[in-house]
């Protein structure tokens, strides 16, 4: 026992988190299939970059069942490169000679899940020895060599069942489940906040209700597993190397380059029949010139036909949970009893509970608080840094009267059946889709949005930013006020019922941004509408109204900047250096991802130095720094001069540009200059440390070292500048891709197509930085 206290009550968090606070950011990796075969060390590390890059988990256990623990030390190397943390999960057979050298190299920690507890002694031992914390898991059935008395020393979770644990047959399930709520009870009572895994919330004795982790916690708890990560690797498991090497591959190429949607159709077939590819391959070839398209079901929108449709689902629901679970107060929280259940347990009796109709997953876990290792003692800083925004949301809202607001025939819902009523909005959706709203309103921060979710309940309520921001909590009660409070530098917090919560990520399509832009338009979002739910009392807190800014702008900069931060510094010096024009008559909008370089600090710094120059800021997440075209397409929206002039932040401009441009005849659409100077390493250097200024010695600039390129890649105007008026952009939009390469040159030719060819600037050369090479698919360095 004194040995069990040591390795984990030494390892406890100070300050436990509390359950749902943070949600999962752990993934989960295997070395090997369920038989025992290994996959390939290349695709090791793909599945590390795919559950760094795109599932944006900052931790993850790496499976190592029996002897494949003496592999996972070299994968603690790739994993620190991707700045992801690694945890060795192990069913306790012997235990490697030099754990050590493991946490030396940056193991987290180690998760135990014993089968049998010969070797457990052994691995408590060399995990004090090297200074690892340890979590536990038990499984049904319990080995008869526990002690509990020491069991009870460890962070533990007790589990009926785990797809990735072998257990044995269980022989007298009564007998297995009073064992498995014994263990449980013994745990807490010794003060360990136990989980109790994958079991009914009606055969968890009345006081182990609370520990009861079912699904929907399971994936919002820090304790356990990201959603997405944890889906692929339970379906991985019961597949061959070969299958799980082609998924991986396909699913890191869809987010890395583009996405192919032969590969899209293919992912699930290759996950449940990995021989049905090569077949399916052939049935397009074959089948490609005989497409037809489908139009959609259309809905009945009267209310008559929607309330038979609400009452068909129930119906629907009660015959799928049946007699017992469709009567229970917890059926919508409980996962009720599945087959592996059964399959673990077999022939054991679930009982409705009486009582009012429970819906909030947490329901018996609220004030829980469970264990934080050092990453989530992290992440609860920073979110603790938010209350302070939460205080200011309060106290605005408890103190003054709403500015305005907004009606229910001020927006619509997108795509749905919907009613507005007095003082509300009600939605009606069938499927497990997510819902949109028109903009509720067009917003400068600072503002506050507050609205009321009830009368129903969703899976997720919140708003949406644009095409793939979302700002979204869990839906855990029937009604919810939520809101977004917004300080003027961009800085914000969701509140659900006045409490600040970290709105949920979505691996893939959308993003959380870590900051707002200049110019926000929020729609409502509604994720898995359970048949019907109100949006109401929608109420805006803005200050009082400030002159129109920007009414006099006749030219908009729109740049990207992803870590070239120096380079974009003197790339904005050329613009404010311009002669001939007023500086209140451009704009700069820069796309760029707030911390990933210093372009915030830059911003400000010219917001200081030049207050007539307008700066709008259009941030991202760091999961977009690679994807031009969409942060152009989506900051374009923000332009609001006559000519938008995209720029790469590596240019810098010709004194006159802004002159040339204005002299441009009216019914021309699209202009470029006559070529670009690559400017030596040395010459970058010395602009970029401000000895020199080449907007002030123009021609000197031109005639010195470097390759001149006039009219390349076939006389299209390419990205490193590109001069539109603003109105095609909503005809001409930038090709959305992972990576940098090809979108501009598509551009320029649709351009062309829709506005004609385009106006050269004779004689008007760009001058580009030098930058080491090519950059097509992310700048790595060059902060």
């Amino acid at each position: 026992m004194d040995l069990l206290t040591e390795v984990v009550g030494n390892h406890q968090s100070k300050a436990p988190c509390p359950v749902g606070a943070l949600p999962p950011s752990r993934g989960l990796i295997l070395l090997a299939n369920r038989h025992g075969a290994s996959l390939r060390p290349v695709d090791i590390e793909r599945w590390l970059r795919l559950t760094r890059t795109v599932y944006r988990c900052d931790k993850a256990d790496i499976l190592a069942p029996g002897m494949h623990v003496q592999n996972v030390e070299r994968y603690l190397n790739t994993a620190a490169e991707l700045d992801l943390r690694l945890s060795l999960r192990t069913d306790a057979t012997p235990p490697p000679p030099d754990l050590a050298a493991f946490r030396a190299a940056g193991l987290l920690d180690v998760f135990l899940c014993p089968t049998a507890t010969s070797h457990l002694n052994e691995w408590l031992q060399a995990c004090k020895a090297a200074g690892l914390p340890v979590r536990m898991q038990w499984t049904a059935p319990l080995d008869a060599g526990i002690d509990a008395n020491a069991a009870d020393m460890v962070t533990a979770s007790v589990a009926a069942y785990d797809p990735f644990v072998s257990s044995g047959p269980v022989h007298d399930s009564k007998a297995e489940l009073a064992n498995l709520n014994a263990l449980v009870s013994a745990l807490r009572q010794r003060g360990i906040d136990a989980d109790f895994l994958n079991v009914p919330f009606c055969l968890a004795d009345e006081a182990n209700r609370a520990a009861v982790v079912n699904s929907a916690q399971f994936f919002r708890a820090h304790t356990h597993y990201q959603a997405e990560a944890y889906a692929l690797a339970a379906q991985l498991y019961e597949r061959g190397p070969i299958a799980a090497a082609k998924a991986v591959q396909i699913l890191l190429g869809k987010h890395a380059l583009w996405e192919n949607p032969i590969d899209s159709k293919l992912l699930p077939w290759i996950i449940e029949r990995p021989w049905i590819r090569a077949r399916a391959w052939a049935l397009h070839k074959i089948t490609r010139h005989f497409r037809t398209r489908t139009l959609p079901d259309v809905v009945d929108a009267s209310p008559e036909a929607r309330r038979e449709a609400l009452e068909r689902r129930e119906r629907q629901r009660q015959a799928a949970e049946g007699p017992v679970c469709g009567a229970c107060s917890l059926r919508r929280i409980c996962d009720q009893a599945p087959a592996p259940f059964r399959s673990a347990l077999p022939g054991l009796s679930i009982t409705a509970q009486p009582g009012d109709l429970v819906a909030d997953p947490l329901h018996f876990a609220h004030g829980r608080r469970v264990y934080c290792d050092e990453l989530d003692a992290q992440r609860l800083r920073r979110r603790e840094t938010s209350e302070e925004l939460a205080a200011s949301a309060r106290a605005l809202m408890a103190n003054r009267t709403a500015d305005r607001e907004i009606s229910p025939f001020d927006y619509l819902v997108l795509n749905s059946p919907s009613d507005p009523v007095h003082g509300g909005v009600r939605w009606f959706s069938m499927t497990n889709t997510e819902k949109l709203s028109s903009p509720l309103a067009d917003l400068k921060p600072p503002f506050t949005l507050a609205a009321v979710f009830g009368g129903g309940i969703a899976e997720y309520v919140g708003f949406a930013l644009g095409r793939r921001a979302r700002l979204m909590c869990p839906m855990t009660a029937f009604s919810h006020t939520v809101t977004l409070h917004v300080e003027e530098d961009g800085r914000y917090v969701l509140l659900r019922d006045g409490q600040p919560v970290v709105p949920v990520e979505f691996q893939g399509a959308y993003y959380v941004p870590p900051r707002l832009g200049s110019h926000v338009e929020p729609c409502f979002a509604l994720w898995n509408i359970d048949g019907e739910i109100v949006t109401q009392n929608v109420r805006l807190w803005t200050p009082p109204e400030a002159s129109k800014a920007g009414s006099n702008v006749r030219f908009s900069f729109l740049l990207v900047c992803t870590r070239y931060s120096r380079r974009l510094q003197a790339s904005l010096l050329s613009i404010v250096n311009q002669q001939g024009i007023d500086l209140d008559s451009a704009e700069v909008v820069l796309a760029y991802v707030p911390g990933y370089d210093t372009s915030e600090d830059i911003l400000r710094s010219f917001e200081v130095a030049y207050p007539q120059l307008r700066i709008v800021r259009s941030p991202f997440s760091e999961s977009n720094a690679r994807e031009k075209g969409f942060m152009i397409n989506e900051s374009a929206k923000l332009a609001s001069g006559e000519w938008t002039v995209l720029l790469d932040a590596d240019i810098v401009i010709p004194p006159d540009l802004l002159a040339k441009i204005d002299a441009v005849p009216e019914e021309v659409a699209f202009v470029a200059p006559d070529g670009r100077k690559m400017l030596t390493e040395e010459e970058t250097a010395q602009i970029l440390l401000g000895q020199a200024e080449p907007w002030r010695e123009w021609d000197k600039w031109l005639e010195g070292p470097g390759e001149y390129r006039q009219r390349e890649a076939k006389g299209v105007p390419i990205g490193y500048c590109q001069i539109v008026r603003t109105r095609c952009l909503d005809t001409v939009k930038y090709d959305e891709y992972g990576h940098f390469e090809g979108a501009d040159y598509r551009f320029g030719v649709d351009m062309r197509e829709h506005f004609g060819t385009e106006t050269r600037l004779e004689g008007t050369v760009v001058l580009h930085l030098f930058h080491g090479g090519s950059q097509w698919y992310g700048t790595q360095r060059h902060y």
